[in-house]
């Protein structure tokens, strides 16, 4: 019989094989060296598919040379087959590592995850005993790191999940044992200093309830230099006036907490990665003072700046929270734009096009003459990073700001600025000045807040969110600035995970939390794909981000055509994007793609090891990309074709890189290759007929010479 092999991951890593079934387990020695111990654990958690030896290579050995790294890899290999008693394990080809698809593995992060995915209490428990320690404990490989994480949430969750299932059954002996365990890790999960308040308080010991109290408040003002959160604090008072009832939860079982009706709407409550519009201002909670005191800037001046951190919400505290409000409290209507690569041409249905500064209505304007009209640009910072033209920039600016300046203008005007462009902006006097006296930045939101932006959106609309789970959602947050877009992706993937009514904890793990949800969707859409649609797939997000000059990477949106090689079907190519699309990692126009938010730029590790290996090939890319446009936009005039070292560094390109071309790409680089051959030829000829002048002068003075002589 073929061997079983036995790998424990949690805690320390340890293997081991079974020769015969029912047969004792022999404990086997790792492989010889620490990487080729990370490479088996890697080929092991990934044994579904075929692992690229070139991405092995580059993962594991990064600062390397390429043939160096092979070499390693290589290394590493043999060290592992060397410790399986045959070699039947581990499958290579040229090309591809992987496990053998028909070897028997037990793996205890396969069986971890099964217990949590039960909705039986007894089986949560069982994942508590098989958690030993931490993912592969002693390693520090970026991918451990990553998958750590994970599981430490996971384990966190199913301790979370036993302590309010316990308190639930009135097992509050069990509740305060899995609220102590949870707090041995994170001591500041103010939900589990609560419970346990609760279950000392049920126990006949106020004492301890109180004292557990101080014990929260030291932590959390040492820690977080804030007092504990209302909810803890109003415990506490009640508990000490002798006025606390604790009513348990009324789910007595895993399962029953799935048991609430669904809602008849079916409509998401959430909006992912992408941004609240003004149509979604019913969704839109937790940004009230912000969007008045931004209102209330807005109202004493024609313009205003909006600038905060990328994933801070700012684009959608303008279009679901300012502009609905200035509609409707001030008669407000508005035309909302984003400059593209061609602003002007953005700007040329708004603006006249002769020398009076005032704009022109938008199409959408009300009827009512003393409707004041507002002009918004959203990302505002596509001016410096899509626009390539300085003079369109300028012209651009400077008819933004006359509009805004000009006594005779009807509008007013709003900007959505990412704060790390707000340099950018200093060159142009004009805006420079609007800057500096009108704007308002968007910070991070307020705990409460928060709290209304998770739970608003469901229960208005007769959902339920499991106990415990916005607790855990907020202490997943933590302070980390641009978390928003990440947030509200782990809420999407939570409710499309529901049980009946109710969003949940099992729910919520298995979407990837706050900080993996991006990641495992991506990498769970990319991996589903064959695999030359993968290579369509990469092509795709590597066009849909702009590399930054001493920013950070951008979105960038493109024109659908470019999105489509020679050589590749158009019908694949839609294919690919529709999943893109339907999995809200892209969103697509009828004439335009990018990807849904820069979140998914900074949060998806597979994406950012594709732009972190490729980023000097990614920006002749772009170069070619842009010149081509260019080409196109002059007729195909010969004097924007590349030349020189130009020509040189594409072509050199173009033979060592495995992308994809679209078809203007590769006509601009034909185009070029043919005028540099057509302009050598030329030359050559010219260096020819050059000779043969040359040759025939000196034949003719050889023979006036001669004749000279012969006088």
């Amino acid at each position: 019989m073929n061997p079983r092999y036995r790998f424990e991951f949690l805690g320390i890593f340890q293997l081991s094989v079974q020769q015969k079934p029912e047969g004792e387990w022999r404990e086997l020695d790792r492989p010889a060296t620490v990487k080729a111990q990370s490479l088996l654990a890697y080929l092991v958690m990934n044994r579904k598919r075929p692992s690229q030896r070139e991405t092995l290579a580059t993962m594991f050995w990064e600062n390397s040379p390429d043939r160096k790294a092979r070499q390693s890899l290589a290394t590493a290999l043999w060290h592992i087959r060397q410790i399986f008693p045959d070699n039947s394990l581990i499958k290579s080809d040229t090309q591809t590592i992987r496990i053998n698809s028909q070897a028997d593995i037990w793996l205890d992060v396969d069986i971890f995850d099964d217990y949590l995915s039960s909705s039986d209490y007894e089986d949560w428990q069982m994942a508590v005993t098989l958690y030993q320690g931490d993912f592969l404990q002693t390693f520090y490989d970026d991918w451990i790191i990553t998958q750590r994480y994970t599981y430490q949430a996971r384990f966190y969750e199913a301790l979370a999940r036993l302590m309010v299932v316990y308190e639930s059954n009135g097992a509050f002996e069990k509740a305060r044992t899995s609220a102590e365990q949870l707090l041995s890790h994170e001591p500041l999960r103010e939900d589990a200093h609560r419970l346990l308040m609760r279950a000392y308080n049920k126990l006949g010991q106020p004492e301890r309830a109180l004292r557990q109290y101080r014990r929260c408040r030291e932590v959390v003002l040492a820690e977080l230099k804030v007092e504990p959160m209302a909810e803890t604090t109003d415990l506490y008072q009640a508990i000490l006036e002798g006025r606390f009832s604790h009513q348990p939860a009324k789910q007595t079982t895993a399962g029953d907490q799935f048991a609430v009706e669904e809602p008849v709407t079916s409509n998401p409550p959430y909006k992912g990665l992408q941004f609240f519009d003004v149509a979604d201002a019913e969704l839109f909670f937790g940004r009230d003072s912000v969007v008045k005191q931004l209102a209330d800037q807005f109202l004493i001046s024609n313009f205003l700046a909006v600038v905060g951190a990328s994933g801070s919400g700012k684009s959608s505290v303008v279009r679901a929270g300012l502009i609905p409000f200035l509609q409707k409290n001030h008669q407000y209507s508005y035309h909302l734009i984003t400059p593209t690569a061609r602003p002007l041409q953005v700007l040329s249905s708004l603006l006249d096009d002769g020398n009076d500064p005032a704009v022109s209505p938008p199409p959408n304007k009300s009827s009512n003459p003393k409707t004041k009209r507002v002009l918004v640009v959203d990302q505002f910072e596509e001016l410096f990073t899509l626009c390539r033209d300085e003079s369109e920039r300028h012209q651009f600016l400077q008819r933004l700001v006359t509009a805004v300046t000009s006594p005779k203008s009807p509008w007013k005007l709003i900007i959505v600025l990412r704060a790390d462009f707000y340099a950018h902006c200093a060159e142009f006097e004009g805006l420079r000045n609007l800057l500096a006296r009108h704007q308002g930045y968007i910070g991070p939101l307020t705990t409460d807040e928060l709290r209304q932006a998770i739970e608003q959106p469901v229960l208005q609309h007769g959902w339920e969110i499991a106990p415990g789970l916005v607790d855990l959602i907020l202490r997943d947050m933590g302070n980390e600035p641009g978390a928003l877009p990440l947030l509200s992706h782990a809420l999407l993937e939570t409710w499309f995970r529901r049980r009946g009514g109710s969003l949940t904890l099992d729910g919520y793990s298995d979407a990837g939390g706050v900080f993996g949800a991006i990641a495992k969707t991506a990498d769970h859409v990319f991996h589903e794909l064959p695999p030359d649609q993968q290579r369509m797939a990469q092509n795709i997000f590597l066009r849909l981000t702009e590399l930054g000059e001493g920013t950070l990477d951008t979105r960038r949106r493109i024109s659908l055509n470019e999105l489509i090689p020679p050589q590749a079907g158009q019908d694949d190519r839609g294919v690919v994007l529709k999943r893109l699309t339907d999995a809200r990692l892209i969103v697509t126009t009828a004439e335009t793609a990018e990807v849904a938010h820069e979140a998914l730029i900074r949060e998806w590790p597979t994406l950012r090891h594709w732009l972190n290996k490729n980023r000097e090939s990614l920006r002749v890319h772009r170069q070619l990309t842009d010149a081509s446009q260019v080409w196109e936009r002059l007729e195909k005039d010969e004097g924007v074709l590349y030349r020189g070292a130009n020509l040189s560094e594409a072509q050199e390109w173009f033979e060592t890189q495995p992308v994809q071309l679209n078809a203007l790409e590769d006509a601009f680089l034909q185009a070029s290759i043919a005028f540099a051959e057509k302009q050598r030829a030329e030359k050559d000829a010219q260096h020819q007929r050059d000779l043969m002048a040359a040759q025939q002068l000196a034949e003719t003075r050889t023979q006036a010479a001669k004749q000279y002589r012969n006088k």
